[in-house]
């Protein structure tokens, strides 16, 4: 396996070890896309022994990055959604079958947001 940084080497053992959460910030072109799907798909794994659900939860800073993100993720395959600011009500009493839910940061702190129910 060839890292980009020694940072993002450490921050995909953190993800294989489960240590939760996990706050990572690499440049540009650094690597992070590796990380959420890497504690996606090692949580999806684990949800298979038990009845659990599990979702990993990506916190992006733009929405362009969203729409960017989901993109890579679905055209590698990855269950991704966005969490949509207009229809909170979708989530309320269910889990999404995603690995992967987007959320942009401003939203993520919001009072109003009903994304920290659905989060804890």
């Amino acid at each position: 396996v060839t890292y980009k940084s020694p940072e993002q080497k450490a921050a995909l053992y953190a993800v294989v070890q489960g240590i939760s959460p996990l706050i990572v910030i690499l440049p540009t072109g650094g690597g992070k896309t590796l990380l959420p799907v890497a504690a996606a798909v090692l949580d999806d794994a684990a949800q298979q022994k038990s009845s659990r659900p599990s979702v990993t939860i990506l916190v992006v800073l733009f929405r362009a990055l969203i729409e960017d993100m989901l993109a890579r993720l679905c055209s590698a395959g990855v269950k991704a959604v966005e969490w949509p600011a207009g229809a909170e009500g979708n989530y309320q009493n269910r889990r999404t079958p995603a690995l992967i839910v987007l959320v942009s940061a401003d939203y993520v702190g919001k009072q109003s947001s009903q994304f920290l129910w659905y989060a804890a």
